[in-house]
């Protein structure tokens, strides 16, 4: 996609906001707009990506992003804190342990 395409469609991007905006206006707050304002939204996100340099790869990791990693280790841990508990996924089975 060329630099003038993507300009092009932003052009129109912003047409259409404009006029969503207006029926947002006259139409009120409904569930229908906001899905569009929404839409439109993620249209403006999606042609910043398209800007970026063809070389330039968005940060991908949660810490690349700035989103805090917890760490959860692999360990059981104490099995006795579970008893009694349903087991998920198994449809309410309750295992007896000894």
């Amino acid at each position: 996609m060329t630099t003038e395409q993507v300009a092009g469609v932003d052009v129109l991007v912003h047409g259409l906001r404009r006029y969503v905006e207006s029926l947002q206006v006259s139409a009120g707050d409904s569930v229908a707009v906001r899905r569009l304002m929404n839409d439109l939204d993620r249209l403006e996100l999606d042609l910043g990506d398209l800007r970026l340099p063809q070389d330039a790869v968005p940060p991908q990791s949660p810490v690349e992003r700035g989103v805090e990693v917890i760490r959860v280790p692999d360990a059981v841990g104490d099995p006795g804190q579970w008893h009694g508990v349903d087991d998920e996924g198994i449809g309410g089975h309750r295992r007896h342990h000894a």
